[in-house]
């Protein structure tokens, strides 16, 4: 699960600790979330939706890559992933 919690986070130029802190429990675990080595436990969800004022769509994503090999491609394959990501140049 891709999340975008590293930007609401430095948005907001808070800390991994400030967080931690605020949800009580440990900063390693804000780093794993947003580093994408863990998927946030369910019962960190709505707590962290509601410290940052967001609903799930805006933090929480489902994995760009998964969604389109799921979907398939015709043709340039990384048209779409330009498309979700919301460039329209090339990689070079």
């Amino acid at each position: 699960m891709m999340t975008k919690l590293r930007e609401l986070r430095y948005a907001r130029n808070l800390r991994q600790l400030d967080i931690a802190l605020a949800l009580s429990i440990n900063a390693n675990t804000i780093s794993a979330i947003e580093r994408g080595h863990l998927a946030a436990p369910k019962n960190l969800v709505d707590p962290i939706c509601t410290f940052f004022g967001v609903k799930r769509e805006e933090i929480f994503t489902a994995n760009r890559m998964a969604v389109l090999l799921k979907e398939g491609h015709d043709g340039d394959p990384h048209q779409r992933i330009r498309a979700v990501e919301g460039t329209n140049t090339k990689p070079k």
